[in-house]
């Protein structure tokens, strides 16, 4: 990534949302690099997934990943925010 671009890890996350069935495998990639910011908001699209393996993987997130993103919150905090997503009752039409 070149000085001038600056990473956009929400709009990252709210896409993957709507692929499908791909989006879960890629969001866990993004719980991998370096940046903090892409690890925070992929937790909190790991939460908005409803996948079944999802609970286990932002509970261990919540426990391990404790740095900071440049905003100031930490990746653990974006792991909170996917449970209370993942948690929240669905709505039925």
């Amino acid at each position: 990534m070149k000085h001038t671009q600056r990473e956009r890890p929400p709009y990252i996350a709210n896409a993957l949302d709507h692929i499908g069935k791909p989006r879960f495998r890629a969001l866990l990639e993004c719980l991998e690099p370096e940046s903090q910011n892409a690890r925070y908001f992929a937790a909190r699209g790991i939460g908005a997934s409803n996948h079944v393996n999802a609970e286990s993987i932002l509970l261990e997130a919540i426990d391990a990943d404790h740095e900071k993103t440049p905003f100031g919150a930490s990746v653990s905090a974006g792991a909170e925010q996917g449970l209370k997503t993942l948690r929240r009752p669905k709505k039925i039409n």
